[in-house]
Parts: structure tokens; C-alpha cells; sequence
């Protein structure tokens, strides 16, 4: 009974071992695909031309622009912005100035929280990213 005991301790040991390798492995692969994506989102490193084969850095993305505001469909379907609607936020700035132009968030109609549009801070001469005029 006593080797019984030692032999079935033995393979629980292992048995754990193998499934916490199993778990370290997927814990790093996951995360390595988020910094990925988080890297495409943050850093706007969306193609907005097609280009195929070995070096091509990311998938073929459509370039179709239904609503005509400067953003391919598959980037605004990234992004959470409307494909059919060329100012998902309604602030007066279409999505492809916002994130192509000036940086502002295309699904808020007031990036920096001050009460005005970013529209009207830019017909105003205002910045829509902060306080102060553009220059």
C-alpha cells in the first residue's frame, strides 16, 4: 500500500506540473497577442492600402469607404466607429479628420471634456484636445 501511494502522489505531481507549464504557456502567448492588438489600436497602424505576400505587415484589409470620410470600413469596424456615417459622434468633424487629422476620439463628441464639440473648437480656433488656441 505504501508504494501504491508513493507511485500515485508521483503522477499527481507530474500531472500538475504539466498542467501549470500548460497554463504559463498560454498566459504569455495571450498576452502577446494583446500588446499586438493594443499596438495596431494605439499606435494607428491601420493599412489603408492592400498589400499581400510574406512581408506584408498585417492582413488584407478592405479598403472600402462607404461613408467617404477618410477611414477604410474594416478600420472603423475597428475602431467601434459607423461605416455608414461619416461623424459617428455628430461633433461636425468627420471620423478620418479625427483620427487621421487631429487625434481626437471619433465616438466622443467632446475629446477633452471642456463642454464644446471638437467641431466648434476647431471653427473657433480652439484646441480639441486641450486648453489654448491652435496654432
Amino acid at each position: 500500500m505504501d508504494r501504491r501511494f508513493k507511485i500515485i502522489v508521483k503522477i499527481i505531481a507530474i500531472i500538475a506540473v504539466l498542467a501549470f507549464l500548460v497554463f504559463l504557456f498560454f498566459i504569455v502567448f495571450r498576452r502577446g497577442l494583446v500588446k499586438q492588438q493594443e499596438g495596431v489600436l494605439t499606435n494607428k497602424i491601420i493599412p489603408t492600402t492592400v498589400r499581400s505576400g510574406p512581408t506584408a505587415p498585417f492582413p488584407i484589409l478592405s479598403t472600402n469607404d462607404t461613408d467617404k470620410d477618410g477611414l477604410p470600413d474594416a478600420e472603423e469596424g475597428l475602431r467601434g466607429t459607423d461605416p455608414k456615417k461619416a461623424d459617428t459622434d455628430n461633433d461636425g468633424m468627420s471620423d478620418g479628420e479625427e483620427v487621421k487629422g487631429l487625434g481626437t476620439n471619433p465616438l466622443n463628441p467632446d475629446t477633452d471634456g471642456d463642454g464644446h464639440k471638437d467641431g466648434d473648437e476647431i471653427k473657433g480656433g480652439y484646441n480639441p484636445l486641450g486648453l489654448g488656441k491652435l496654432k
